[in-house]
């Protein structure tokens, strides 16, 4: 299980920069189950997958879709980004084979030393592809977690970047049988598809 604070940086018509950030934790038993939470300014989620059934429940509208699928959190990961159109950078961490993801297009690569993310010492990596530029923090010391990840998609106008600090690590959680298991709330109403 782990805590996330993100931050996804857009840039305003008028060449303005902002930063929305939200909160999410995370819950993953592998090879087929997590439970995840999002909290922001345009969501406010829960999605679990049990192996056999992909469910995102979004709070605001009290609404819900369900998608069977059998499998991975790989293949989860990969329904949510063809049935949302949206890409989700931080998941990059949550595959199965998250080097061979992360380093498919890596042109050149660069260690960068030791530093402090959120009071825990790491080390510093950066990574270029042709699209965008990535760095991650790595935990030092016999434990290697990742503690951040920023990318930077640096042929857009402004460069915005998406980071994500990772906190609260715990590789040995207690979950209960139940865990990975949706149940809709009370009055919520079911959708066939998520609304754009």
């Amino acid at each position: 299980s782990v805590s996330a604070d993100i931050s996804n940086e857009i840039l305003t018509t008028e060449g303005q920069k902002l930063q929305l950030n939200a909160r999410s934790d995370l819950l993953v038993e592998r090879p087929s189950r997590f439970h995840a939470t999002r909290q922001g300014r345009f969501a406010d989620a829960v999605m679990t997958y049990d192996g056999a059934t992909l469910s995102m429940h979004g709070k605001n509208l009290n609404a819900y879709v369900q998608k069977d699928l059998k499998g991975t959190i790989d293949d989860a990961i990969r329904a949510i980004e063809q049935g949302t159109g949206m890409t989700l950078p931080g998941a990059d961490l949550l595959l199965s084979d998250s080097y061979s993801a992360l380093t498919s297009s890596v042109v050149s690569s660069g260690y960068y030393g030791r530093a402090f993310v959120g009071g825990v010492e790491t080390h510093h990596l950066g990574f270029r592809t042709p699209k965008v530029d990535w760095q991650i923090w790595v935990k030092a010391g016999n434990e290697p977690l990742p503690m951040k990840y920023v990318i930077t998609t640096k042929w857009m106008t402004g460069a915005p970047q998406y980071s994500v600090q990772l906190s609260n690590w715990n590789t040995r959680p207690v979950i209960a049988s139940n865990r990975f298991k949706f149940v809709a709330p009370k009055g919520a109403e079911k959708l066939e598809a998520l609304p754009v």
